[in-house]
């Protein structure tokens, strides 16, 4: 998998992966995501700060995320182990489904937290939905701790840091 930012000409290829998963998670019963979020204006604040970076796999955009310091209001409820840490947040993890299972998503998250910690980045936050148990465990796997809850629509989403310097 190669990485870069997006642009906005990926905005249609990043739609399409995004409605495909909505489909692909709400067949499995996860309906963490609909037609409400994420949307294609959800991105743009993203592009144009050039921090959504897709992931191609021969030419075409098989996985996005993004990275900066925006967050919810709920992330201020989290009880952030290292709150004085240079931190980041992790944003819309995606995997196209017809890449799930090949230990793809292991694989760019280790290369997003060498990238972020070459940056200077100490703290990785993030959210992910309760009841989404193979991102849940993902991202224990790696050391993430649930520091707190956030609401969103409705759905509980835990709160979770990384450090990358005390790890």
């Amino acid at each position: 998998m190669e990485y870069r930012k997006a642009t906005m000409e990926d905005l249609v290829e990043i739609h399409a992966l995004v409605q495909d998963v909505i489909a692909a998670l709400q067949k499995n019963g996860n309906y963490q995501w609909d037609e409400r979020y994420p949307r294609d204006e959800d991105f743009l604040p993203d592009i144009e700060s050039e921090t959504q970076y897709v992931g191609t796999v021969d030419g075409r955009i098989g996985m996005i995320f993004a990275v900066n310091t925006e967050c919810d209001a709920q992330y201020h409820d989290g009880a952030w182990r290292y709150p004085d840490a240079n931190w980041t947040v992790l944003h819309r993890f995606i995997f196209h489904p017809s890449l799930w299972g090949q230990g793809l998503s292991r694989k760019a998250l280790s290369d997003i937290i060498e990238m972020l910690k070459a940056d200077g980045v100490e703290s990785i936050h993030l959210d992910v939905y309760r009841e989404n148990r193979p991102a849940q465990g993902l991202y224990r796997s790696f050391g993430f701790e649930e520091v707190g809850v956030a609401w969103f629509r409705d759905k509980a989403f835990d709160l979770m840091e990384l450090s990358l310097v005390r790890n």
